[in-house]
C-alpha cells in the first residue's frame, strides 16, 4: 500500500475526530454555568490543525513527508493491477469503442505519469508498446494494446525482483 495514502487517510481521521472533540468541548465550556475548563478545546483544535496539515502534505510529497516514496515494485504492481482491471472492465462489461478507449486512456495516463515521475526509462518503453494493429480494430485493438503495455511492465517487474 502506498504509505502516503495511508498516512494521509489516518491523519484525516485524526483531524476529524479532534475537530469534533474541539467543537464539542468548546460548546460545553462556553455555557454560563459550565465548570468545564476551556483548555482541552484548544488542544483538540491544535491537534485537528496538525492532522489537516499532515493529511495534505503527506499526499503532496512535500516536507516533511517527501521521504514517503513508493518502491519500484509497489509502483509496478499497482500499475499492472490497474491495467488488468481496465482490460477486464473493457472485456467483461462489453464497452463500446469510445468507452473502451476512455478506460484504456485513463489507465495509460495514470501509469505513464507515475512512471515518468519514478522510473523515466520505463515510461518510454511503456508509451512505445503497441499491440497488433494490422489485424485488429475497435475494442480488440484496445485490449491488445493494453495487454502489450502490461507485458512491458511485467517484464520490468520480473527484472528488478
Amino acid at each position: 500500500m502506498d504509505q502516503r495514502a495511508a498516512l494521509s487517510t489516518a491523519s484525516g481521521v485524526v483531524a476529524t475526530v479532534c475537530g469534533t472533540n474541539a467543537a464539542a468541548w468548546a460548546v460545553g465550556a462556553a455555557g454560563t454555568e459550565s465548570h468545564l475548563p476551556a483548555w482541552p478545546a484548544y488542544i483538540f483544535g491544535a491537534m485537528a490543525i496538525i492532522g489537516v496539515f499532515v493529511a495534505v502534505t503527506a499526499g503532496m510529497r512535500v516536507w516533511p513527508f517527501h521521504w514517503l516514496a513508493v518502491s519500484q515494485e509497489e509502483l509496478l504492481d499497482d500499475c499492472i493491477r490497474r491495467g488488468r482491471d481496465a482490460r477486464a472492465s473493457i472485456i467483461y462489461e462489453g464497452l463500446d469503442s469510445f468507452d473502451a478507449a476512455d478506460e484504456a486512456a485513463e489507465w495509460m495516463l495514470y501509469t505513464s505519469n507515475r512512471l515518468d515521475r519514478h522510473i523515466p526509462a520505463l515510461a518510454d518503453h511503456f508509451l512505445q508498446a503497441e499491440g497488433d494493429q494490422e489485424r485488429l480494430s475497435g475494442q480488440a485493438l484496445i485490449v491488445n494494446s493494453v495487454a502489450a503495455k502490461i507485458k512491458v511492465l511485467a517484464a520490468f517487474r520480473r527484472d528488478i525482483s
